[in-house]
């Protein structure tokens, strides 16, 4: 009897506390409930809690959501029955700070540790279906300024595919995020059919003249291409480092500079293609043979 007689004061205690905090509460006016329902939470994110309360955060902010209960509730909607490691706190919530003690514990909870994030960074994360930019991204949110950009341009490079790792070891002095760019390109350019039609075309069979001469160009196509890739990669440099290259070329224009050619060379499609060659690249000094 005396143990019941204790709960029940427990729980009348309970109560008032209760409606003391109801009372202390102003009640909702018709635009808080306007701006209630204009709150539209995604599903809760389990593979990135952080994000998710980002832009959590973002909804309460911009519909002036202040109000710890409504802000719980909310969250709780969002919630699927698969996030059971808050079931302690969507049964029973804290007398006061609803939102930020379910917020922490569902981070707390689905957020990988920073040794289970290095972990990732150096073993598991793969290019797979991703732009390389795509994937630097991650690798950025996974090392969490806990490595410096040198180490991470290593780790980033080495899953990229191996024609592209050629293409970009000529850029020294460019910024990750410019070669991030450049990479997505190349990928775009290997990813269509034009490598497959050159890898059909490298075949021991036979192959009749209109096939080679079909390979031919179009190794011809992706050598503009890539050229054109190492270009925008060496132009990314510093003003000042452009400007002292210029300066030493202009001693050396008289001796093997490429636009101040010899009269007898040509240029690069006729000393490899001769008459044959569909395209000539100035200042080529090729003449075709007198019939």
């Amino acid at each position: 009897m005396e143990q019941q007689l204790q709960e029940q004061q427990t729980l009348i205690a309970r109560l008032q506390e209760q409606l003391a905090q109801s009372r202390q509460q102003p009640e909702p006016t018709t635009d808080t409930i306007e701006e209630i329902r204009k709150v539209k939470l995604p599903i809760f994110w389990q593979k990135d809690p952080v994000l998710w309360f980002a832009q959590v955060d973002a909804q309460f902010h911009t519909y002036k959501i202040r109000s710890d209960i409504t802000r719980f509730f909310t969250v709780v909607a969002a919630l699927d029955c698969n996030v059971l490691q808050v079931s302690d706190v969507v049964a029973n919530p804290p007398s006061t700070d609803k939102y930020e003690t379910i917020k922490k514990k569902l981070i707390a909870a689905y957020s990988d540790s920073q040794d289970r994030q290095l972990r990732k960074l150096l073993n598991e994360i793969e290019l797979g279906d991703h732009k390389p930019s795509q994937l630097l991204r991650q690798m950025r949110s996974l090392a969490d300024k806990r490595i410096n950009e040198d180490v991470l341009k290593t780790l980033w490079v080495q899953r990229l595919p191996q024609n592209v790792q050629l293409i970009l070891s000529a850029s020294e002095g460019v910024t990750l995020d410019k070669m991030a760019d450049v990479a997505d390109k190349l990928v775009e350019i290997y990813a269509s059919g034009s490598i497959s039609a050159v890898n059909r075309a490298a075949s021991p069979r036979r192959m009749d003249m209109s096939e080679s001469a079909s390979a031919l160009l179009v190794m011809q196509k992706q050598i503009e291409m890539l050229t054109d890739m190492v270009k925008t990669l060496t132009t990314d440099r510093g003003r000042s480092q452009q400007r002292y290259d210029r300066s030493k070329s202009r001693s050396r224009t008289h001796s093997g500079n490429f636009r101040h050619r010899p009269a007898e060379e040509v240029c690069y499609y006729h000393a490899s293609f001769g008459e044959k060659a569909r395209k000539c690249k100035p200042p080529c000094n090729f003449k075709p043979k007198e019939n």
